[in-house]
C-alpha cells in the first residue's frame, strides 16, 4: 500500500455515512491516548512513592512491640545510618536499656518475633568475634514454623 492511500484513508475517515466501528476504535484510541497520559504525567509527578514502611521493634523483656519510623531512626544526628548494623533501642514501656530489638514477619502467619540468629549474630560482633557459620533456625513463636524451611518449600521456580 502506497503512503498516499494511507493518507487518504485517514482523511477520508467518517466520510462514508458514519461507520459505528470506526466511530467506536476512534473513541478506543482517544481513551487509550488519554490514559497513557494521565499515567505518565502522574508517575512523573510523585503520584506512586511508595510510602516508608515502619519498622518494628520487640523488647525482649517484656515483649512490648512498636513502631519506629525509618526517618526518625536514621535521623541526620542519629549515631545508626543506614549502612551502620541495626539498633538495639531503650524500651518505651518497661525502660529496660537496650533490649528492644528489629523484629521479623513470619512468612506463615504473620506474626513478629525477634530473629534469634539476627540476635546472636550481633551479640558475636559486639565483641568483635566472627559468629559462627552454621545457620541458626528461626523458628516462628507463634505458629512454630521454621523460617528458612518455609522459603525452601515455597520459594518460585525459575
Amino acid at each position: 500500500m502506497a503512503f498516499s492511500d494511507i493518507t487518504r484513508k485517514l482523511f477520508s475517515f467518517g466520510q462514508s455515512g458514519g461507520n459505528k466501528t470506526e466511530y467506536i476504535l476512534a473513541a478506543l484510541l482517544g481513551l487509550v491516548i488519554i490514559g497513557a497520559l494521565a499515567l505518565t504525567i502522574n508517575t512523573y509527578m510523585g503520584g506512586n512513592k511508595p510510602k516508608a514502611q515502619e519498622i518494628i521493634f520487640e523488647c525482649a523483656s517484656c515483649k512490648h512491640q512498636f513502631e519506629v519510623k525509618p526517618e526518625e531512626l536514621y535521623s541526620e544526628d542519629s549515631a545508626y545510618g543506614p549502612m551502620m548494623d541495626m539498633p538495639v533501642l531503650d524500651c518505651p514501656s518497661c525502660g529496660t536499656k537496650k533490649s528492644c530489638w528489629q523484629t521479623s514477619k513470619c512468612p506463615a502467619c504473620g506474626g513478629r518475633f525477634i530473629s534469634q540468629s539476627m540476635m546472636v549474630q550481633m551479640q558475636y560482633e559486639s565483641r568483635g568475634q566472627m559468629a559462627p557459620q552454621e545457620m541458626m533456625r528461626d523458628v516462628c513463636p507463634h505458629c512454630g514454623q521454621d523460617i528458612i524451611e518455609w522459603y525452601k518449600q515455597n520459594r518460585k521456580r525459575r
